[in-house]
C-alpha cells in the first residue's frame, strides 16, 4: 500500500508517529511480563495479600479495559458524567494497553476493516498478505502487530477523544496513571506487611496483574477471530468464547459484539458480567441511556 492510499484510510505506515508507537507499545509488552519472570526467578514470596489484591486490581483493570476503553470510549454504549468518565479512564489506563486515543482509534479500524488486509490485528491477514501459517497469524494478532505494525491515526479515529478534555487528559498522562496503578497495590502491602509485602504485592498484584489483564485481552484479538461460536448473522471471523467471557468480564463474547457493537449489554447475559455491572450502575443513575 503506498503512503497516499494508507492516509486514505487513516493508516500512518512511516515516520515518528510509527517510532513512537512500537517504542511504547514494546515497553508496554516487555515490562510487566520481563518484571514478573525476573521476580518469580529470584523466588519473591507470594503472600495471601498478594492473592487478595492481584484479584481486586485485576477486576479494576478488567472494568477499565471492558467498560472505560470498550463500550464507553470506543463504542459510546452509554452515558455518564465527568467524575465515573475520569475512574473509567485511569482504570483503563490500570490495564497497560496503550494511551486511550490510541486504543479507541486502533479498536474502531479494527471493527471497520475487521479480518481483511487494512484491519490491525487479524490472524487472517497481516498488512496485504495472508500469514504464512496458522501460527504466525495468532502471534501477528495478538502481540505482533503492536511492535511491528502501522498507526491508526487518533485523529481521523478518534477525534472524540482527543477533543474531550477528560479523555484527552488521560491519554498525554498515560505513563504515569499506569506507572501509579502499577505500584499502588505495593503502597498497600507496605502499609500492611512492610517491605516484604509490599514486593510481593508489586509483582503478583501489579506485574502479574498487568500482564494477565493484558494477554486475556489480546487473546481476543488472536485466538477470538480464530476459535470458538461464531453467530449466523457474523460478517466476519470473530467468535465468542466463554472462556474469555468469564475470564474478562464479558469481553469474549466477541461474535455477539461485532454483530451489535454499540449495545453495552452483551449475549448469552449470564457470562456478560461487565453489562450486569452496567445496568447496576443505571439503577443507581450513575449512568443513563445504556444501550441495550
Amino acid at each position: 500500500m503506498t503512503s497516499a492510499s494508507a492516509s486514505s484510510v487513516g493508516i500512518i505506515d512511516s515516520g515518528p508517529a510509527v517510532v513512537s508507537k512500537r517504542l511504547q507499545n514494546s515497553i508496554t509488552v516487555g515490562v510487566p511480563s520481563i518484571a514478573l519472570i525476573g521476580s518469580v526467578a529470584v523466588g519473591v514470596e507470594f503472600t495471601p495479600l498478594a492473592a487478595l489484591l492481584g484479584v481486586v486490581f485485576f477486576l479494576f483493570s478488567g472494568v477499565g479495559a471492558g467498560i472505560g476503553l470498550h463500550r464507553y470510549f470506543t463504542h459510546h454504549a452509554f452515558v455518564c458524567g465527568p467524575t465515573l468518565r475520569a475512574v473509567l479512564a485511569i482504570l483503563g489506563g490500570s490495564a497497560w494497553q496503550g494511551p486511550i486515543s490510541q486504543w479507541v482509534a486502533d479498536h474502531r479500524r479494527h471493527h471497520r476493516f475487521a479480518d481483511t488486509p487494512l484491519d490491525p490485528h487479524s490472524p487472517h491477514w497481516r498488512n496485504e498478505e495472508p500469514p504464512k501459517s496458522v501460527v504466525g497469524g495468532l502471534i501477528h494478532a495478538h502481540l505482533g502487530w503492536m511492535v511491528l505494525g502501522d498507526v491508526s491515526d487518533p485523529t481521523r479515529y478518534a477525534a472524540d477523544i482527543i477533543n474531550d478534555p477528560i479523555s484527552n487528559w488521560a491519554s498525554r498522562l498515560y505513563w504515569p496513571i499506569a506507572v501509579v496503578t502499577l505500584i499502588f497495590p505495593a503502597g498497600l502491602g507496605a502499609m500492611v506487611g512492610g517491605q516484604t509485602e509490599a514486593l510481593s504485592c508489586l509483582v503478583f498484584a501489579g506485574f502479574a496483574r498487568v500482564a494477565a489483564v493484558q494477554h486475556f485481552t489480546w487473546a481476543i484479538a488472536s485466538a477470538g477471530h480464530r476459535f470458538g461460536e461464531k453467530l449466523p448473522e457474523g460478517k466476519d471471523e470473530s467468535r465468542n468464547s466463554k472462556i474469555l467471557a468469564v475470564l474478562l468480564l464479558g469481553e469474549g463474547l466477541h461474535s455477539y459484539h461485532h454483530c451489535n457493537p454499540g449495545l453495552g449489554v452483551n449475549q448469552p447475559e449470564a457470562l456478560d458480567l461487565s453489562g450486569k455491572i452496567l445496568k447496576a450502575f443505571e439503577r443507581r443513575q450513575w449512568i443513563s441511556d445504556l444501550r441495550q
